[in-house]
């Protein structure tokens, strides 16, 4: 998957179902529940769309976010 692909995938669940994971990622704080939200359990559930949140989150500018808001920045 490409990262164009990843970014348009639709989060299933949660506070921003419904939207796109780069809708939902273009604030501190949609990225940090994104970050938060996807862990082992989804990851089974939503294999498809766990997979674009990786290809999205390893995008070199994305990660570069992410790092920024874990460190607390």
């Amino acid at each position: 998957m490409d990262f164009n692909a990843a970014k348009a995938a639709v989060v299933p669940v949660g506070r921003y179902r419904g939207q796109t994971l780069d809708d939902a990622a273009q604030t501190d704080e949609g990225l940090r529940w994104l970050d938060r939200a996807f862990g082992e359990r989804h990851a089974r559930r939503y294999p498809e769309f766990f997979a674009a949140l990786e290809v999205y989150l390893g995008d070199p500018t994305i990660a570069k976010d992410v790092v920024a808001l874990v460190r607390g920045r």
